[in-house]
Parts: C-alpha cells; sequence; structure tokens
C-alpha cells in the first residue's frame, strides 16, 4: 500500500499542476496564532511546551484517523481501498507546500524568455522572500535553496512516510511549516521550533545527499565534504548544499558571471531531477523484497 500511495503521490506532483494551489497551509498559521494569543500569558508556551501544543492536536487527529482505519481493514479487507486513499491524500498534501524542483524550472525558463515579472515570483517562492534586485543575480542563492527545498518538500515526507506513515508525513509537514512560521523571530518558540526541524530533518537530509551523490559525482560529493563525519555530525542544510554542489563539481561559493551561475543552477538543477528518481527506485525495491520476505 505504501509503495502505491508514493507512486500515486508522485505521479500527482508530477502531472497535476492545479495540486499547489490547493496545497496550502494558511490554516496551519491561523491555528498557531490562534494558540499563542489565547496561551501567551503562560511562560511555560515559549518554547518546546508551545511547540508540541500547536502540533500534537493534529498529528494526534491523524494517528487516530489511521488507527481506525486499521481496525476496519482488519475486519474487512474491502477498506483497504479507504487506507490507499487516506495514506494517498496525506502523501500527496505532505509533498508541499510548493514543487521546488517545478518551481525553479519555471524560473530557468522564464529567465530565458526574458520574462522577468514571473521569474521573480518564482525566484521569490523558492527563496522564502522578497526580491528587491535583477531576479538573474538570485541564481547562486536559488541554487543552494533548492537543494535544501528538495529535502524538506519531497525526500523527507517520503522517507518519513515509508519509516512510520501517514503521521511522519504530517510530523515531518508541520516541523517545516513551523520553522518557516517563526524564522527571522527571536524567543523561545523560535528556538524550539528550530530544533524540532532539526532533530524530525536530520534523517531524510542523510538520505538526501546520498541521493544527489549517486545522481552525480559520488567521489567529488565526499571530496566537498569537510571530514567524512560530515555525514552524521554536519548542519543538515550545510550537508545538502555541499553535496548538491560537490555532486555537480561546483565547488565556488560564488559565481562571477551571471550566465555560468545560471548554467550552475541547470546543472545542479538536473541532478536533484536524477536524485529524486533514483530515491523513489530504491524505495520502491526495498518495500518489494519486504513484502517478499514478510
Amino acid at each position: 500500500m505504501k509503495f502505491l500511495a508514493i507512486l500515486v503521490g508522485v505521479a500527482v506532483e508530477l502531472y497535476v499542476l492545479q495540486i499547489q494551489q490547493v496545497r496550502q497551509f494558511g490554516w496551519f498559521a491561523r491555528w498557531s496564532d490562534f494558540l499563542m494569543r489565547n496561551l501567551q500569558r503562560l511562560p511555560m508556551m515559549d518554547g518546546r511546551i508551545g511547540v508540541l501544543v500547536i502540533i500534537l492536536p493534529i498529528v494526534f487527529l491523524v494517528l487516530y484517523l489511521d488507527y481506525e482505519l486499521g481496525r476496519m481493514i482488519e475486519l474487512n479487507k474491502m477498506y483497504s481501498v479507504f487506507g490507499f486513499l487516506f495514506y494517498s491524500a496525506v502523501l500527496i498534501y505532505g509533498l508541499g507546500p510548493q514543487d521546488p524542483i517545478r518551481t525553479v524550472d519555471d524560473y530557468m525558463d522564464c529567465v530565458e524568455h526574458a520574462d522577468l515579472r514571473t521569474a521573480q515570483v518564482r525566484a521569490e517562492q523558492v527563496l522564502g522572500q522578497v526580491i528587491t534586485e535583477p531576479v538573474a543575480e538570485y541564481a547562486a542563492r536559488i541554487k543552494e535553496m533548492l537543494l535544501i527545498r528538495v529535502n524538506d518538500n519531497i525526500v523527507g515526507p517520503i522517507v518519513w512516510f515509508v519509516l512510520i506513515g501517514p503521521i511522519g508525513v504530517v510530523l515531518f509537514r508541520l516541523s517545516c511549516e513551523l520553522k518557516e512560521r517563526f524564522t527571522g523571530m527571536q524567543g523561545g518558540l523560535a528556538l524550539a521550533s528550530q530544533e524540532l526541524y532539526l532533530i524530525v530533518a536530520w534523517l531524510p537530509a542523510r538520505v538526501c545527499a546520498m541521493s544527489y551523490a549517486f545522481a552525480g559525482s559520488f567521489v567529488d560529493t565526499v571530496a566537498n565534504w569537510r571530514h567524512v563525519s560530515d555525514l552524521w555530525l554536519a548542519d543538515s542544510n550545510t550537508l545538502l548544499i555541499r553535496s548538491g554542489m560537490g555532486s555537480v563539481g561546483d565547488v565556488n561559493e560564488e559565481e562571477d558571471e551571471e550566465i555560468s551561475a545560471l548554467q550552475s543552477l541547470a546543472n545542479v538543477l538536473a541532478m536533484v531531477k536524477r536524485s529524486v528518481l533514483i530515491l523513489i527506485t530504491l524505495l520502491a525495491v526495498m518495500i518489494i523484497v519486504g513484502l517478499f520476505n514478510g
């Protein structure tokens, strides 16, 4: 069921363009704001307890639905179709809110065709900030953010889905959204949100970094790490950037020319597409082998 749900999720991600309009998390921002307004008088809320209060009700709801569906399937196998639909819906919604690969693809196409207004919109979606300079000058930063967002929006949800099912997808997605919600802010809640993100992103980041290595040059990827221990000790986002750059043989942190920056972004984009394909294929093999052994 998990493998079929992954196939459906990836197919929807690739071919249903309207899914990004449906997959919005404004409700989660309103939910977190509501709780903070009503509970901000309690000092304990400005920290890890506050993060748990925001996330756990939603996680428990998904856990309850998963449990009830499991009981229904045990009683009657015909209910398996509802379990499959539930798994697929949670994964599809968790692969978001934006598809970074498609967004960067659109950015490249718009820059090449001098559609700077649309290119600015796409760049702002990837970077999560307002752009005030010529959009082509952001190619190097978009390249780095692409390597991070592939883990946040694609690899992370899939890895946690395979490991612990829908609840893993929800926990990972909400952690990413909460971290984005409090980025640039001060206080215990912002710090706790960052801590939770670092915990849930650690494992997927290592899987993603290795997929980058196998999609490009494995030797150059490892060589671009400062130490081999970076694989388990380095900051996740730093590891993703260094792995992606090494995979395509791009170890320069700054680009001198606009054309070379765009070409470098195109190389990274192509590598990222290969890495996602490799990861999905590997997960499919693992799930199939597990079914046969079970």
